[in-house]
């Protein structure tokens, strides 16, 4: 028997971060899935999509098939909506999700994977169309950090496939289709007539078809035989497909262009940008209102002193390269100016070998070589100078570039230590990105700390520039986890199991 679990969330608690689109793509797959006549249970949920109703569905429809006469020969797992990366792991975001409670109100990836797991599937696929929301980490988020956590999941399954879009930089338009469904049923429509379609073949057609849009890399984890087939693909289901697509195109290119002139689609757009430096500085005013307003609660308050300090010269920040790397990486019309330093580096390059002319030993050579080398050729070390981006720094006069904020133990508590948190920016006119770690600090002697650097994992978070409410709730959200961070190594440091009363019981 093969099954299928679709999702769908298009709204949330606040509005502006509501995906119409969502509801649409799960429909497509929906009716895409049904044609091919391969799938006996489908669940779909793209309704009621809050955390209760969706855990609770999930949780009765994996029973449902739990001790079945049937064996579970194929799982196919689709969602659309928003996604978040934090700590390690993935988050599928639902409708009433709050970052106060993100395990009960999101659906993790490793509750997922525990949840069909259960089913002993013999293949596991996962299509995964997220649009990235809140946190996400500087350092090489979408290529090393996720891959990871994404991969770990192939460690559960014994054959699987796994399709994962997530970018940052999706918007929340009332589009028809997401590019990434658009290309998946696309995948179909332009396969060969009456052949089977496998699972490889349509990662390859997204790969290729996303490479037209290099800010939208999808994520590929295999681990399987690259055989297994998704369905057949007949003409009927062409002619099927490309109707709907077609009719879901239409009203896209109906609703975007009725009764909207050329100026007044620039016009409309023009309302997400600032039109001056001033509106700018208004911003860092709200953000430091915001700084100053914070407390620590009362309980962690009575442990620590808070000092703030708002300044401009950014080449203090730990790992100021990686954030440098990153934006470098983004064409975001941001007003920053990069530092770039050349090194020397070692690469491997091929070059001709050359033989004396005129030596019976370099001919015989020569012919050996050809035998064993016809390109002739060999890879040699040679060292090379690089520029690599060091730095960056922002070119509009701002009242402020960093913001730091140092809690220091109270004098009467010299067994804790202090903790950090360093904020800094880049922006456009339309767009801001708050970049920020938090930061461990190490005893050097009893008046002196040292921050722990290795430790330091930078993070960003976006909103529209002139968002003021948007703004302040990032703000928020960044203070408020830098709290959780000092209460929960607090608890970790002062659990029963580590307290010295237990280690000298034992």
């Amino acid at each position: 028997m093969n099954i299928a679990i679709l999702i769908g969330v298009s709204d949330y608690i606040d509005p502006k971060n509501n995906l119409p689109g969502c509801l649409n793509d799960t429909n497509v797959i929906r009716q895409l899935l049904e044609s091919t006549g391969r799938f006996q249970k489908v669940l779909s949920i793209n309704k009621d999509t809050n955390s209760k109703q969706v855990k609770g569905q999930l949780a009765d429809f994996i029973k449902g098939l739990e001790g079945g006469e049937e064996e579970v020969e194929e799982v196919f797992f689709y969602y659309t909506g928003h996604g978040q990366f934090y700590e390690n792991e993935f988050y599928f975001l639902l409708s009433d999700f709050n970052p106060e409670r993100r395990k009960t109100t999101a659906l993790e990836n490793t509750e997922l994977d525990n949840l069909l797991r259960t089913l002993s599937p013999k293949l596991t696929i996962k299509v995964v169309d997220a649009c990235q929301s809140g946190v996400t980490y500087v350092k090489d988020y979408n290529d090393e950090e996720l891959r990871k956590t994404v991969s770990e999941s192939k460690k559960v399954f014994s054959n699987c496939y796994f399709m994962f879009s997530s970018q940052s930089n999706q918007s929340s338009f009332a589009k028809s289709l997401s590019y990434f469904t658009e290309s998946f049923i696309s995948a179909i429509i332009n396969h060969d007539d009456e052949s089977d379609i496998r699972y490889k073949d349509i990662m390859d057609y997204l790969a290729d078809d996303f490479n037209k849009t290099p800010e939208q890399t999808p994520l590929f984890v295999m681990q399987a035989k690259n055989t297994e087939t998704f369905c057949r693909v007949s003409n009927d289901l062409k002619v099927k497909m490309k109707k709907m697509l077609d009719q879901y195109l239409e009203i896209e290119e109906s609703s975007m262009n009725h009764s909207l002139t050329l100026k007044d689609r620039i016009q409309q757009d023009a309302l997400r940008y600032c039109k001056s430096k001033e509106e700018v500085v208004e911003k860092f005013e709200i953000i430091k209102e915001e700084v100053l307003a914070f407390q620590l609660s009362e309980d962690v308050n009575e442990l620590y002193n808070v000092e703030v300090k708002f300044y401009n010269e950014l080449e203090s920040l730990p790992k100021l390269d990686i954030i440098a790397n990153s934006l470098s990486k983004r064409n975001r019309d941001y007003f920053v100016e990069f530092v770039e330093e050349e090194k020397e580096v070692e690469i491997q390059v091929d070059e001709p070998i050359v033989y004396p002319k005129w030596d019976p030993i370099s001919d015989f050579r020569r012919s050996v070589n050809s035998f064993f080398n016809p390109s002739g050729n060999r890879t040699v070390k040679k060292k090379v100078r690089k520029a690599f981006v060091e730095a960056f720094d922002i070119t509009l006069d701002v009242p402020f570039k960093v913001i730091q904020i140092f809690a220091s133990p109270k004098s009467d508590y010299p067994n804790i230590k202090p903790f950090n948190c360093e904020i800094t920016f880049a922006f456009s006119k339309a767009e801001l990105k708050v970049l920020y770690y938090y930061g461990r600090y190490k005893n050097l002697d009893f008046d002196n700390f040292e921050l722990i650097e290795k430790e330091v994992i930078w993070k960003s978070q976006e909103a529209p520039l002139k968002d003021e409410t948007r703004i302040r709730s990032l703000i928020q959200t960044v203070l408020v986890h830098f709290e959780s961070l000092i209460r929960n190594s607090l608890i970790e440091q002062f659990s029963e199991d580590k307290s010295p009363a237990s280690e000298k019981d034992q």
